[in-house]
């Protein structure tokens, strides 16, 4: 019987190491417009934790920001759907057996890049 979670060791740590990364672009970006956020710590400390929910970055570090909500909505589609896709891949059976899992850490890496980076154009258009 074909397992139906494919999910290993290996696609947390690509999880781990992507989002250190775009959390560590995040503290970058907040950091640079330092002087425009109104040395605001706690909103830097929002916005990077925050990173993890993608798109809805710029609306966690501003609630009340009509702006932040239109970039999120504007970008979630397109990060959705590939993060939806992602997933897909992990529990879906492939056709193939040679390669599946190249393929679905591929497709993993992927779909978790474009989520997590579209916390970044969210949380630019929330700052400024």
């Amino acid at each position: 019987m074909p397992r139906l979670n494919n999910f290993t060791r290996v696609h947390g740590f690509v999880a781990g190491g992507l989002l250190a990364a775009f959390m560590a672009l995040v503290l970058f970006c907040c950091l640079m417009n330092w002087r425009a956020i109104g040395h605001d710590l706690p909103l830097v400390l929002r916005a990077t934790l925050a990173t993890v929910t993608g798109p809805f970055d710029g609306t966690i570090a501003r609630p009340g920001d009509g702006a932040a909500w239109v970039a999120a909505l504007w970008c979630l589609p397109a990060c959705a759907s590939l993060l939806v896709l992602a997933a897909l891949c992990q529990v879906v059976p492939l056709p193939f057996r040679r390669g599946a899992f190249a393929f679905r850490i591929g497709t993993w890496a992927i779909g978790l890049f474009v989520w997590f980076a579209g916390a970044v154009p969210s949380l630019l258009n929330a700052i400024d």
